[in-house]
């Protein structure tokens, strides 16, 4: 189903109201975090097969994302792959960014800092990184971020992926 631009701005700037995003891009320096975060146990998305999880999302119209991870000891990932696939193919100045979010048995979301910004035009990029947190890993997922320029205009995370059980 095609939905036109206005109708698309107005779903973005819905879903930006709704995710309490920064209002910049983060920066190793500038990283926002939100207040203490609790996730009920329904809202992770994938079951672990080993010590491997994954999500998938959707900025909708601009790109999907999907994020693998490999989870190590109770405070770490040891692999993560984070993939942004572009649904719009247009090459016009807007980017994209993903990064990685995780989130502690107790305390704030860490929001870490933003891979990519890569055009729409129809390249898929993938990075790869890792994650260490002194205060433990119980969740990850992956956040697209939708950037004109410098300025992030709106962003959307994946469902929460749940570290298996040891």
């Amino acid at each position: 189903m095609k939905i036109s631009r206005l109708a698309a701005a107005v779903a973005l700037a819905a879903a930006f109201a709704a995710n309490t995003a920064p209002a910049i891009a983060s920066t190793p320096d500038n990283q926002y975090q939100d207040g203490v975060t609790t996730v009920p146990d329904n809202q992770y998305q994938a079951e672990a097969t080993g010590n491997l999880t994954s999500t998938t999302g959707s900025l909708d119209p601009y790109a999907d994302s999907s994020g693998l991870f490999k989870w190590g000891g109770p405070n770490s990932l040891t692999a993560v792959t984070m993939t942004v696939k572009p649904i719009d193919s247009r090459c016009d100045g807007l980017k994209i960014g993903i990064r990685l979010v995780t989130i502690p048995y107790r305390g704030a979301k860490h929001y870490w800092p933003w891979h990519g910004y890569t055009t729409g035009c129809g390249r898929n990029v993938t990075y790869n990184t890792y994650a260490n947190d002194s205060n433990g890993i119980h969740y990850a997922t992956v956040e697209l971020g939708l950037f004109n320029g410098g300025t992030l205009k709106g962003t959307r995370e994946a469902p929460l992926s749940r570290r298996p059980t040891a």
